[in-house]
């Protein structure tokens, strides 16, 4: 004759999501640009331009303009459009299985299919975004934002110590903020720069961090290091007006710094496979 009771709350298995919603946006002032091309319209693909900078020498006095014109350079890519859907399985709440319990069953399904996209969301713009080829052989274009993964080009690429591709690097390769600085230095250097956001006028970069970099940077007590972050983590109180700076754990040249579980791990270049301790 016991009697048994169940809590009426329900705990939940808690995971830290990245919250990109900040980043998006229509148009070329944010990080990741929202094509609405195919809201009001049909189709499965939007294509979008890219004009490259000019590259001439220019006109002087008294040459000829008429057939020394230089040609447009335009690039495009494209972007299909899927469909993605999640399903829980929970029976009717005129069944005994919502009678046994205290809380409300569909109620629970339908907050864990938000946090379920959200979670989908976070990994799909990092397996884009960190170029990991090999989510199209594990999950396909589920875990993709229904889209293939490229793999980044060799020049955009850069790796702590001398290490020239990602098994190479060792336990002694950590996570240093030079590693920032030469990044910021090639996103300005040469004709295919990396155009900054702007935040009250001012050029910002965004840079994403796995908690295992993180506490490389934490732990290092060397000069120069992790105490210059804290000096100009949300300097100047930009960062309590603009939401890019929500979850920002520093500031360093010129880079919001934000961390997230879901950045990818390294890739043998040689097998295309995933490397666990990259």
């Amino acid at each position: 004759m016991a009697v048994k009771l169940w809590s009426k709350d329900l705990a939940r298995q808690e995971r830290e999501t990245l919250e990109i919603a900040s980043l998006m946006g229509e148009g070329e002032d944010h990080i990741i640009q929202i094509k609405p091309e195919l809201k009001k319209s049909a189709g499965d693909q939007v294509t979008f331009g890219l004009r490259a900078r000019l590259g001439q020498d220019g006109k002087g006095e008294g040459e000829l303009a008429q057939g020394n014109g230089e040609s447009l350079s335009i690039y495009n890519d494209k972007l299909t459009i899927g469909e993605l859907g999640g399903i829980v399985g929970v029976n009717s709440e005129n069944t005994i299985d919502a009678q046994r319990v205290a809380f409300d069953l569909r109620r629970q399904a339908k907050d864990g299919l938000s946090e379920w996209w959200a979670d989908r969301k976070a990994i799909s713009f990092f397996n884009q975004v960190c170029g990991y080829t090999p989510a199209n052989v594990a999950s396909g274009i589920k875990f993709t934002g229904m889209n293939s993964v490229v793999a980044p080009t060799a020049n955009r690429v850069m790796r702590a110590g001398t290490a020239t591709n990602d098994q190479s690097l060792t336990s002694t390769d950590v996570f240093t903020l030079d590693l920032i600085d030469k990044a910021v230095e090639k996103a300005k250097v040469g004709n295919q720069m990396i155009r900054p956001i702007r935040i009250e006028g001012q050029k910002k970069f965004v840079v994403y961090l796995h908690p295992y970099q993180v506490t490389s940077l934490k732990i290092n007590s060397a000069a120069g290091q992790w105490l210059d972050i804290q000096k100009a983590a949300l300097a100047g109180g930009v960062g309590a007006k603009s939401p890019i700076y929500t979850g920002a754990i520093g500031e360093h040249n010129g880079c919001i710094l934000k961390v997230s579980q879901d950045v990818t791990q390294g890739v043998n270049a040689a097998t295309g496979v995933a490397i666990p301790n990259v």
